[in-house]
């Protein structure tokens, strides 16, 4: 099985919405107000860990810009999660395939909220008892931690975990506009030259080449921080970094059928020009766009009218 996990963004407004309207913190529902204040429990928590934090080679922790942005208004991030086996993958070109049967699920919300979808999805989907999964995501820190805890390898299950290849080469641009610059023409031409034997050496798997070379180079200032970053960007992720091998397994290296989920799923309804939801009305349509997009659409429908009522008071008008 595949089992992919990505963020993106959507536009957030809490309360009165439209032209002219004041944001009023009155304005919320119940459950907007909850989610609220998770939301600030959360950033609490966050800021006094950095502060506690040892300090690293970057320097002091820094708290995630997710975590630091307002309550009222601004982006908010949208974790999803793509999962499907490897014989619903159905080639229709040349280095493309279609997937047939999919789950996915997307949600804004806490943290621990998503650990708990997330883990719901794997008991569904039968991950949990799958003899190997691939793990496809990109270098964040928080997802491969979830993915240890949740999804760990045991005796009958074994657990691939992947650093999707896209993220990985371009950071090794970044490192390469670093240190030949990007500001001409020819800086151009050199960066591309000095790039692109590493990026055959890092889908070769020859990462401990790559980061050779990262570490012999002769720079100073902002471009030395830069490389230096890079490296250890790669050290970290050395083990997710096994690209040859993978390719000889036929298995996938990148996450680009995550990014689709991203374009066709979420952004196709939720991120229009000048679109702001509230988070319950987010939630809402997330939920409508991943039951048609796995094809539950029905189920989910039929789950909802047979579930027992829920009291009065806990009913929330939605906002979109």
């Amino acid at each position: 099985m595949y089992f992919m996990l990505d963020d993106a963004k959507l536009g957030i407004q809490e309360g009165a919405r439209g032209r002219g309207a004041k944001q009023r913190i009155a304005d919320l529902s119940p459950a907007e107000k909850a989610l609220r204040k998770a939301f600030q429990q959360e950033k609490r928590k966050a800021v006094q860990a950095a502060k506690k934090a040892t300090p690293g080679p970057d320097g002091p922790a820094k708290v995630p810009k997710a975590v630091t942005q307002t309550d009222e208004g601004g982006y908010r991030n949208v974790r999803a999660l793509l999962i499907f086996e490897a014989d619903d993958l159905a080639g229709v070109s040349k280095g493309r395939c279609q997937i047939l049967k999919k789950r996915i699920v997307a949600h804004i919300g806490t943290l621990e909220e998503w650990r708990k979808f997330v883990y719901m999805a794997l008991v569904e989907s039968g991950a949990l008892t799958a003899r190997e999964v691939f793990v496809i995501a990109d270098g964040g820190t928080g997802i491969w931690e979830m993915v240890d805890e949740l999804l760990p390898s045991t005796s009958f299950r074994k657990v691939v975990q992947v650093l999707d290849f896209y993220h990985a080469s371009s950071h090794l641009w970044a490192a390469g506009r670093a240190y030949k610059g990007n500001d001409t023409a020819e800086r151009r031409r050199q960066c591309i030259k000095w790039v692109s034997p590493l990026l055959a050496d890092l889908k070769e798997g020859r990462v401990a080449n790559v980061i050779q070379r990262l570490g012999a180079l002769k720079v100073k200032g902002a471009a030395a921080e830069e490389i230096a970053k890079v490296k250890r960007y790669f050290e970290t992720h050395r083990k997710r970094m096994r690209y040859a091998w993978l390719r000889d397994q036929q298995a996938l290296i990148g996450s680009g059928a995550m990014e689709s989920v991203h374009a066709w799923v979420i952004q196709a309804r939720c991120r229009l020009p000048g679109m702001r939801w509230s988070m319950v009305g987010a939630n809402a349509m997330l939920r409508l766009r991943c039951a048609w997009a796995s094809d539950t659409w029905n189920e989910s429908f039929r789950l909802a009218a047979t579930a027992p009522p829920r009291p009065a008071d806990k009913i929330v008008k939605l906002q979109t």
